[in-house]
């Protein structure tokens, strides 16, 4: 004789002996699952077991059905597992959309209904911004700037530093993170190995990590070239902005940044001398000879801040001790897919057919004025045969 459908328990019932998760499962496992609970059966029944006598039951919707075959009833203590208030906390609640009937077509959303959130917490993680910073490094400005004839190139084997310029877009990056409460940001660079020296000034200001792209192949790259490199490495670390200074001490080009968002096909604001962002866009302000302009773009996107946009920070002793434990990443052309012939001299559109010091100057001749300087000076124009 068949239980009637009162008899039946409409809550999982677990041995007490069941302390541990995989035993719990075992034991839930064991019980068959029929279908939903019946009505008026409480919200968390999942499950129908029957009492501990050894007769044997069904679901509530199979009892009575024909051709169902009973199931033995599970002889378990009564010993009821709830779910810990933490765990119900993470769960996050589910709201139903409700159209309004009538309406018109697709539907509104009802009076006092509520739209779903999307879910927070540690179970779902939101996305941090990153940010890349990308830097340049650069002869010292108290050492003796020398070309090296041979390849035509600037002589960087002696003292380096960090681009003044590009300190001021660290600082930004620091700053936006600051405000927008978590980010991460990543200062990248092209250049030799020993660059790695001059760019931890940025990590102790308290960016969080490097990647210095490294390759003998890539010496001698002009701006086409150097920007293939930089947008290859922006690729792979696919940031939702890219800060750039406004130009570089050794070479003042302030072109670099336009080419690079070319190629990663990013909209560009210049010359920033401030700069907010709110609604996952970017407002920029910079001034001009009529005034200032107010420029906005979406994310992702590329900026090049002037030195006028901030005052960068002076890294700390701790900033600077914590800076060696943190990541340095040193890449070559092949960890980002560029070709030996895309880097470098074989890679670039431009040649240099000459490079040198500025021609030195004459002799001085210094003229004191005792009364008739006028006429010294005169006296000294008209012999140079300058007038």
């Amino acid at each position: 004789m068949q239980p009637a459908v009162a008899e039946l328990v409409q809550n999982l019932i677990f041995p007490a002996s069941a302390a541990r998760a995989s035993a719990r499962l075992g034991a839930r496992m064991s019980i068959p699952w029929c279908g939903p609970p019946g009505l008026g059966a409480p919200k968390s029944s999942m499950y129908s077991t029957g009492p501990s006598t050894g007769k044997t039951i069904v679901c509530g919707g199979c009892a009575g059905a024909a051709g169902t075959r009973p199931y033995p009833a599970v002889a378990l203590p009564a010993t009821r597992v709830t779910r810990p208030a933490s765990v119900r906390a993470r769960v996050p609640r589910v709201v139903v959309r409700k159209r309004v009937t009538g309406g018109p077509k697709g539907g509104t959303l009802a009076e006092g209904s509520q739209v779903p959130r999307p879910a927070t917490g540690h179970l779902y993680p939101r996305r941090r911004m990153k940010i890349a910073v990308c830097v340049k490094c650069v002869p010292d400005s108290s050492a003796h700037t020398r070309i090296d004839p041979a390849t035509k190139r600037l002589d960087r084997s002696g003292e380096a530093a960090l681009n003044a310029f590009d300190v001021n877009a660290v600082e930004e990056a620091l700053r936006l993170r600051e405000a927008a409460g978590e980010a991460e940001v990543v200062v990248l660079s092209l250049g030799p190995e020993r660059a790695l020296e001059p760019m931890r000034k940025a990590l102790a200001m308290g960016a969080d990590r490097l990647v210095l792209v490294s390759d003998e192949g890539a010496a001698g790259s002009d701006l086409v070239a150097t920007s293939r490199i930089l947008g290859a490495a922006l690729e792979r670390e696919s940031p939702d902005l890219v800060l750039f200074g406004q130009q570089a001490s050794d070479a003042d080009g302030a072109v670099l940044q336009a080419a690079v968002a070319d190629r990663l096909q990013r909209p560009l604001i210049s010359q920033v001398a401030e700069l907010t962002r709110e609604d996952g866009k970017l407002r920029g302000k910079r001034q001009t000879e009529y005034g200032y302009d107010v420029i906005e773009a979406p994310l992702p996107a590329v900026v090049a801040v002037s030195d006028a946009i901030n005052e960068p920070r002076y890294p700390s002793l701790k900033g600077i001790m914590g800076a060696k434990s943190k990541p340095q990443e040193t890449l070559s052309l092949g960890d980002l897919g560029v070709a030996a012939d895309e880097a470098g001299e074989a890679g670039s559109r431009t040649t240099v057919l000459a490079l040198g010091e500025p021609p030195a100057r004459g002799d001085t001749v210094k003229i004191e004025d005792d009364g008739s300087g006028a006429d010294k000076i005169l006296k000294f124009l008209l012999e140079k045969k300058a007038l």
